[in-house]
């Protein structure tokens, strides 16, 4: 029986020398070309409802490795997908989620491409998975998770480390400042005169 995470007919790893025109074509196919058409045909609906997307993404979106050189390059390509259409799209509420390893069939098929042990004990579980989607769903109008990194919790699993600031940016101010309505500071001045 087909697992309800992966297409079973898209081969996941593959070294890249090794990679056709029509393996990435399958690849681009179903992790972007199938989320884009997806997402254009429910737009109307979506906007009218004023719905969420969530894009169900990958850690190989944001981290490419071997063997994985193409299903990596279509999971970058469906991280940009989703950032123009943000963009595009700003009455709606989007999101992406980027799940790490996952207790899969495809999993055993990477593990095995990577000649390493599978242990499904090391890996999220697909209902861990389907909890998070739905808590990202579930989540009230006012609140928005523009990306989830969702990651296995073992020892050999470790997220990585924030990056550093260079510089402030506008989104570094004490939150307090970020949430004043516009012209608040001229009231209090105002009220104190």
């Amino acid at each position: 029986m087909p697992e309800p995470w992966a297409n079973p007919r898209t081969r996941i790893a593959g070294a890249a020398a090794e990679t056709t025109p029509a393996h990435s074509a399958e690849q681009f196919a179903v992790n972007v070309t199938a989320a884009a058409e997806l997402t254009r045909l429910l737009l109307p609906a979506l906007r009218a409802a004023g719905g969420t997307v969530v894009f169900v993404n990958s850690g190989s979106g944001l981290n490419a490795r071997a063997p994985l050189a193409t299903y990596a390059a279509s999971k970058f390509a469906l991280r940009a997908y989703a950032d123009a259409l943000r963009s595009e799209e700003p009455q709606l509420r989007m999101s992406t989620v980027y799940p790490g390893r996952t207790s899969t069939g495809v999993q055993r098929e990477v593990r095995a491409a990577e000649a390493g042990e599978y242990d499904e004990n090391d890996y999220l579980r697909p209902e861990t998975v389907a909890g998070v989607l739905a808590s990202v769903l579930a989540l009230p109008a006012d609140g928005l998770i523009c990306d989830l990194t969702l990651r296995p919790f073992s020892l050999r699993t470790s997220c990585p480390p924030a990056l550093p600031r260079s510089a402030p940016s506008p989104t570094s101010r004490p939150v307090s400042s970020r949430l004043r309505r516009p012209g608040a500071r001229r009231h209090r001045a105002a009220a104190a005169a």
